[in-house]
């Protein structure tokens, strides 16, 4: 028998140490450069929208926008009476909250092939702006403009808590990842953190009026109108970047991994969303086409390694581009008034949902799955959800 592997081995460890190094292929790679390959063919198909990586060496990556992109509407949700104006999927994928003028939030059942009113969350005295789903799904957090944060248990519909400590309109708020705190933030130009259970905060600071915040993986990021992106590191809640733009910025949304950053520009002659690169404080694209000058407009990340780029528009259309290439892919007609706020399916790939001034929630899928769903009659209205909070309120 010939020499073994281990000896193999040893032998090569001997020759490239005579080698010069610029000559050392090192171990592994030509596997390295074929999935190079693979994952470079995967982000300039604009289209490619699976869970499976690309592996066909022998062919370019290809996906149509029929099967991949959501461009068809499957369900109409009109159950709000004023506008929506912000929505966001449970991290589960199978419940959407959406936020309206109409002073409740109401929590859906969506699927590809139903959609249907879970419950009815009502208790706040003025138009609600936010939601925010703990990272266990179990409770829900809603910002109003009556200054008041309130809990909600998404099974129930009870009403847990109220949080008061603003003293203008809360405009946002997000949960920290152990579940039992979250930092809210208004116009008040305060920065409050809670914890679930306690009514005194555990800490305030003052710094500028909060248009949005997000956080992720150590981070905590907060827009405000003076054009001034923050971020700070948590738990010690010590800035650690600004980021500047020229124009006043509205909303924000973090990527999985909070390296990117989306921002919305407000502007008369030419709204653009901004890429930020958050470790190396730059812009690394823009996305352009939609309208933004008088309202909260909001984008997300989409799609299964988050490839897309959605966002609502004044002119009544959502858009959505490819995130790398800056290239819009589509726009998607339907809706009778500005959108404010699209959310994309976490766990669903292909489904966005969007929230509009006309009332009502669209939520979208591919074309080719759209052709194949049966057609069905008009189910009879949902009834809202009960509960002693609810009823009280």
């Amino acid at each position: 028998p010939g020499p073994t592997a281990a000896a193999r081995a040893a032998l090569w460890d001997e020759i490239r140490l005579l080698m010069p190094p610029r000559l050392v292929v090192p171990p592994r790679r030509l596997d390295a450069l074929l999935r190079q390959a693979l994952s470079y063919q995967e982000e300039r198909c604009a289209h490619y929208n699976r869970a499976s990586p690309w592996d066909d060496l022998m062919a370019d990556c290809h996906a149509s926008a029929d099967e991949s992109l959501p461009q068809t509407t499957v369900h109409v949700l009109e159950d709000h009476a004023d506008e929506v104006w912000y929505l966001q999927f449970s991290h589960d994928g199978r419940r959407l909250a959406s936020a309206s003028k109409d002073k409740t939030v109401i929590v859906w059942s969506v699927s590809l092939e139903s959609a249907s009113v879970r419950l009815v969350l009502r208790g706040h005295t003025e138009s609600v702006a936010f939601v925010a789903w703990s990272p266990d799904d179990t409770r829900l957090l809603s910002c109003a403009n009556d200054r008041t944060v309130r809990l909600w248990d998404t099974t129930t519909g009870e009403e847990l808590q109220e949080f008061v400590g603003h003293a203008d309109s809360v405009t946002a708020a997000v949960w920290l990842d152990d579940g039992a705190r979250f930092i809210s933030g208004g116009l008040d130009k305060q920065l409050i953190l809670w914890r679930v259970g306690s009514h005194a905060p555990l800490a305030q600071w003052t710094g500028e009026r909060i248009h949005d915040l997000a956080a992720g993986r150590g981070v905590l990021v907060t827009s405000a109108p003076e054009r001034k992106i923050r971020v700070y590191a948590l738990p010690e809640r010590e800035e650690i970047g600004v980021l500047t733009e020229p124009e006043p910025c509205t909303s924000l949304c973090l990527s999985n991994d909070s390296r990117h950053l989306l921002v919305n520009i407000s502007s008369e002659s030419r709204a653009e969303v901004h890429l930020w690169d958050i470790r190396e404080q730059r812009v690394v694209q823009r996305y352009q086409g939609h309208k933004q000058a008088r309202y909260v407009i909001r984008s997300v990340f989409g799609g299964v390694r988050e490839s897309y780029v959605a966002c609502g528009s004044e002119d009544s259309l959502v858009y959505i581009w490819n995130r790398h290439s800056g290239a819009l892919l589509c726009h998607l007609a339907g809706h009778a008034g500005t959108i404010n706020s699209v959310a994309w399916n976490p766990v669903v790939s292909c489904m966005l949902a969007s929230a509009s001034d006309d009332n009502t929630i669209r939520v979208w899928a591919p074309q080719t799955y759209a052709r194949s769903l049966p057609r069905r009659a008009p189910a009879p209205p949902p009834c809202s959800a009960t509960s002693s909070a609810i009823a009280a309120a």
